[in-house]
Order: structure tokens, then sequence, then C-alpha cells
């Protein structure tokens, strides 16, 4: 589901779209596209090994980062819809954020056991989501793409 989130963002060019909207600082694309769809691959696998191990291998916080994976994948979606409404211009993924990733992520969080979030948590949760977002982007942009 979130390999294919990524590559319908890759096929219809996120990156290609951003740097057309005239509210987003230019100076903010250092990357080529091949370098973009580089860090997102690098983000897909990481989240990808992470729900691989929480489901194969359950380690004590396994319930918990799942949760947070997909209360993440439901934040992307509604920040995808967000978006799209106030640009007036189809975000891509907007589709499959509407069609899959919301509904799936609902689903599956009903399905898991209830967790106990507190601040630390969710703070931690945000704090790990950035680092990973934004050291893919880094990584990436030493790539020769």
């Amino acid at each position: 589901m979130w390999t294919g989130h990524n590559v319908e963002e890759g096929a219809f060019g996120l990156y290609r779209w951003l740097a057309a909207q005239p509210w987003f600082p230019t100076q903010a694309l250092q990357l080529s596209d091949g370098q973009f769809t580089a860090a997102f691959v690098i983000v897909t696998v990481a989240v990808g090994v992470l729900a691989v191990v929480s489901v194969f291998l359950p380690p004590r916080w396994s319930t918990e980062a799942l949760s947070a994976v997909f209360y993440a994948l439901i934040v992307n979606a509604a920040g995808h819809v967000m978006v799209s409404f106030v640009t007036w211009s189809p975000m891509p993924r907007v589709a499959t954020s509407v069609l899959v990733l919301l509904p799936v992520s609902i689903v599956v969080l009903r399905r898991l056991p209830a967790t106990r979030w507190t601040t630390v948590s969710v703070v931690g949760t945000v704090l790990l989501a950035l680092i990973l977002l934004f050291g893919a982007l880094l990584s990436a942009q030493y790539l020769p793409l």
C-alpha cells in the first residue's frame, strides 16, 4: 500500500508539481528528479523494514510502531487532500490517499490493540518521522542521479 502510494507520487511527479506551485520556495528544490525519487525509495524501504519487523519479529514496541505508522499515513493523506483543495490543483498521490491510504489505515488501526499515547511517545514519533524524511532527503542529495 505504502509502496504503491509512493510509486504514484513518482509517476505523477510531486517534485515537478511542487516546482510549478507559485507559493513553494524554489530554493528548497535542491535535488534532481532522480535524487528526489531516491529519497522516497529510502523512506519506503525504511517504513517497510519497520513494518516487517513489527509483524514477523514482534518486539515489545511493535503495536505502538505500527500504530504510529498508520496514524502518520492518515496525516499524510489528509495533508494531500488539504493541499489539493487549497491550491485547486490535484497533488500527486491525492487519489491513493483518499481511495487506499485513508480507509486501509483506519481499518488497520481499528484491528490493532489499543495503544497508550503519551506526550513522550507522540513527540518521539514526530521526531522519528522528521529524521527519517530529512535524513532521506539529505542522503539522496549526494547520489549522482
